[in-house]
């Protein structure tokens, strides 16, 4: 299969946390998907199937469809679309703990030494365990975005902590 560069040079960084496992040992991978074949190829299938419609749905969409077929085509993608937020909520993202339990918090940082490192001593001056961090380069700018991901009860008072001591705090929801 031949790329075209080209195709990438305005992807961000969604593609980059999409693919990520894209840059793994295929050879690893062979063998892992080997041993749980069976169990793996029901569900690659079905999910071949949602992505085939989804591609129909994206043609249709791409074309002049009649509202009728623009609305079956943008129900199909939502439908997928939802699956996937309501499969990722059951995935446990730490400990064995559910995604639900946990809120991203980001601030905007500027793209220099130390600055990632005291950020997080910051957060834990305050007493937030930051349970995972997300660093999203914005290219082409001295900054980049940082999710901290924390216990839900603990994103608006390091918010509020962390704007205290000057850093950038996107609101959180």
């Amino acid at each position: 299969m031949t790329v075209d560069a080209s195709r990438f040079r305005l992807a961000g960084a969604g593609l980059v946390d999409t693919t990520r496992l894209a840059a793994s040992d295929p050879d690893l991978w062979v063998q892992i998907l080997e041993l749980n074949a069976g169990e793996v190829a029901p569900v690659v299938t079905a999910l071949g199937e949602r992505l085939l419609a989804a591609g129909s749905a994206l043609s249709s969409l791409g074309g002049t469809p009649s509202p009728s077929e623009a609305a079956t085509a943008v129900a199909v993608l939502r439908d997928l679309l939802r699956d996937g937020n309501t499969g990722r909520a059951l995935v446990p993202v730490k400990r064995g703990v559910r995604s639900d339990a946990f809120a991203p918090l980001r601030v905007t940082v500027s793209d220099e030494p130390g600055r990632l490192a005291a950020l997080l001593t910051d957060a834990g001056t305050a007493g937030v365990n930051v349970e995972d961090v997300h660093v999203e380069h914005v290219p082409g700018r001295p900054s980049g975005v940082i999710e901290l991901l924390v216990r839900l009860d603990d994103v608006q008072p390091l918010a509020k902590e962390l704007q205290a001591l000057g850093w950038s705090v996107q609101q959180p929801d």
